[in-house]
Order: structure tokens, then C-alpha cells, then sequence
């Protein structure tokens, strides 16, 4: 099973329990949960399993839970969102260093 939020939108829950499955095996959701915290609690009871981004298990490392990293369905991507015309120095280095990542580009 895997845990759901009822707070969420229902796009982002399906988004991050990879709602359809590449095999085609429907998602059976579980326990509601709120925050990170509640999620691995949940996990660590055994009731059931999260799909989460990798720097979670560099933040809460539990002897309980084993993090797995899964390689065959799509990253999710990280964007950088700043007030337009923001000319702090921290937010300017900001910009540029995810531009350096080659992954900067500008909306409005």
C-alpha cells in the first residue's frame, strides 16, 4: 500500500505514488498522512510504503526504515522561483548557480 494525503491535490498524490504504474498494477492507497514524520511512521508499522525524494533519507535517517533508490521512473525536477527584479546578492548567486547546472530558464 502506499500512503495518500487527503491535504494534497489529488495530481501531486498521484504524481508521487507514480499513479499509473509502469506495469500497469493499480496503486493501492493506504493510511493519510501530513508530514514527512507521519509518512516514515506509518512505514516503520509496517502499513505501508512512500515514494519520496532522495534527500529524505539524508534528513531523517531512521535504523527502522530502509531507503531504496529507484531508477526507472521519472525525477521529478526543482524549480528556483524569485520575485522578478530581485537584486539581493544571495539571489543573484542563487540564479546563477542553478544556471551553471545548465538547468536555469527564465518565465514570466
Amino acid at each position: 500500500m502506499q500512503v495518500s494525503s487527503d491535504g494534497a491535490p489529488p495530481e501531486w498524490v498521484k504524481w508521487w505514488s507514480v499513479d499509473p504504474r509502469p506495469s500497469g498494477v493499480p496503486v493501492r492507497y493506504g493510511p493519510s498522512v501530513r508530514t514527512m514524520d507521519e509518512a516514515l511512521e506509518v512505514v516503520a508499522n509496517g502499513r505501508a510504503v512512500v515514494i519520496t525524494a532522495a534527500t529524505i533519507a539524508e534528513y531523517y535517517t531512521r535504523s527502522d526504515i530502509s531507503f531504496v533508490r529507484i531508477s526507472d521512473i521519472e525525477q521529478c525536477s526543482i524549480d528556483l522561483c524569485t520575485r522578478e527584479g530581485d537584486s539581493s546578492p544571495a539571489v543573484i548567486e542563487l540564479r546563477k548557480a542553478v544556471a551553471a547546472q545548465g538547468a536555469g530558464r527564465t518565465t514570466s
